[in-house]
């Protein structure tokens, strides 16, 4: 089963766990993503890949297990480009790709659900899924998130969350990337790294 297919009944079965729970939130939240850069490319004409900064969207789902902690399933979507080029020259467009993320994880909170300003950090695991336009094949890769914030209090079932999230991605040895002009190989494995800054809107059941 693909990841982000297994990710999804994770999705649904904590949902259904969560609606008898005594407290879950629901985050949706948007965003801006950085960085996501391929390198080391053993063939092709270019040297570089990279994701192209742009905004982004998406949804949490948390069930407070404890007094300071939470289950959360995310999942997270950018539009955007992807960029080619030399290392000193100039970078080509070469497609309009999404980039969706996947993602089951833990968030721990340093005060009680009673103070109005909660720190957090948080850690999670699950699939990166880059899907370009242009008839090209999709790729679903293992990814990492280690994140910290802070939520907001508005009311007992209303809150903001703020966030920022950084997510390596794992790109194997001599994983074929994209094929244009022939295919682009990873040399070496590495981590196509990504920043996610986000704003949300806590509503609290």
């Amino acid at each position: 089963m693909p990841p982000w297919r297994s990710t999804t009944a994770t999705l649904l079965v904590l949902a259904a766990t969560a609606a008898s729970a005594a407290e879950i939130e629901v985050t949706p939240f948007i965003g801006a993503r950085f960085g996501g850069e391929f390198e080391e490319f053993q063939t092709g004409p270019f040297e570089r890949l990279e994701l192209e900064d742009g905004s982004s969207f998406g949804l949490t789902l948390g069930l407070k297990v404890g007094p300071h902690a939470d289950i959360e399933v995310l999942y997270s979507r950018q539009s955007t480009r992807l960029r080619s080029g030399q290392f000193l020259g100039p970078s080509v467009d070469l497609t309009d790709i999404n980039v969706d993320q996947f993602h089951l994880g833990g968030l721990y909170v340093f005060r009680e659900q009673s103070s109005e300003l909660r720190p957090f950090v948080s850690f999670s695991a699950g699939g990166t899924r880059f899907s370009p336009e242009d008839d090209l094949a999709s790729e679903t890769k293992l990814s990492l998130a280690l994140g910290g914030g802070i939520k907001f209090a508005l009311s007992r079932h209303l809150g903001v969350r703020l966030q920022v999230r950084v997510v390596p991605t794992l790109i194997e040895a001599e994983d074929e990337v994209y094929c244009w002009y022939g295919c682009d190989s990873v040399t070496d494995s590495n981590w196509v790294t990504q920043a996610e800054l986000s704003a949300g809107l806590v509503l609290k059941f």
